[in-house]
């Protein structure tokens, strides 16, 4: 299937169709990107820029530490 020969692009129903889904996958990813937990980590992680990790166990172990840090955090209700 060529998309150029096709001329799908040029579709109404398709781009109506691709519209919706990239509308919804837009509003899916700022929901995540602004919720409280995603919020609250980012700020614990920005507090521990001395930790950055440059493997993938110390990853692990940074995400263990930092876990209760965040927990408390989403008891406040905010960073």
């Amino acid at each position: 299937m060529d998309i150029f020969k096709d001329d799908l692009f040029k579709n109404k129903f398709f781009l109506a169709i691709l519209g919706v889904i990239i509308a919804i996958a837009g509003i899916i990813y700022l929901i995540n990107y602004n919720s409280l937990e995603s919020r609250c980590t980012r700020s614990v992680k920005n507090t521990a820029v001395f930790l950055t990790p440059s493997t993938r166990l110390q990853q692990l172990n940074l995400n263990t530490a930092i876990k209760q840090q965040v927990q408390d955090c989403l008891r406040r209700g905010g960073p």
